[in-house]
């Protein structure tokens, strides 16, 4: 467990309604499936600074993505905002 592994299992759980509410085609439905399972892995990861990278190339693979949005996953944006803001805080008190 780490500090986001609640939000990123959350976020998981949000693209699975979103797979079975929507008519995906079969592309859309794989890429939805292994992003789905990318947030699952993340959400164990150990290590402050794993788990971030983690959350970095998630959100690098839905930007990627282009037609999806944050109503895709609403609760994977606030663990980013969370990485971000943590960031800005770790600069400020260099």
């Amino acid at each position: 467990m780490n500090t986001y592994s609640s939000m990123l299992e959350k976020a998981a759980e949000e693209i699975h309604q979103f797979r079975k509410n929507k008519f995906t085609q079969a592309s859309d439905d794989f890429w939805l499936q292994s992003l789905m399972s990318r947030m699952q892995r993340a959400s164990s990861v150990i290590g402050r600074e794993s788990v971030e990278r983690e959350i970095d190339t998630i959100s690098r693979m839905i930007a990627d993505s282009g037609p999806f949005t944050e109503r895709l996953a609403p609760t994977f944006y606030a663990a980013l905002d969370a990485v971000q803001r943590s960031r800005k805080q770790s600069q400020r008190k260099q």
